[in-house]
């Protein structure tokens, strides 16, 4: 196992006791089937810690289509900020994943 699937393992395991749902949707996504990229290992890390403090948030997200297929470098930013903006202003990130423009998918301008 590589460092970066301990990580991701690691993670899923702290999710799973938290929101078993969650686990199970995540689980579900093809890119942790196989080889766990540095990004992916990123992205349930992020997705651990949004999923502790508010898994509507974090089952928001694993509904959007961008996140299903696999995890890209801006992905996996946008993970990151989400989660930066639920610790300060939950009700800021509740509308950011009611967005559109957030949820058909995340470029680096964005």
């Amino acid at each position: 196992m590589t460092e970066d699937e301990d990580r991701a393992v690691s993670a899923l395991q702290d999710i799973l006791q938290k929101d078993p749902t969650v686990a199970e949707t995540l689980l579900g996504f093809p890119w942790l089937a196989d080889d766990v990229t540095e990004d992916e290992s990123w992205a349930v890390r992020h997705l651990r810690t949004i999923s502790l403090r508010d898994t509507a948030v974090a089952e928001t997200l694993l509904s959007f289509s961008w996140l299903a297929d696999s995890v890209t470098r801006d992905e996996r930013n946008a993970i990151y900020y989400l989660w930066r903006i639920l610790r300060k202003d939950p009700a800021m990130a509740k509308t950011l994943t009611g967005s559109s423009w957030f949820s058909d998918g995340v470029t680096s301008t964005e």
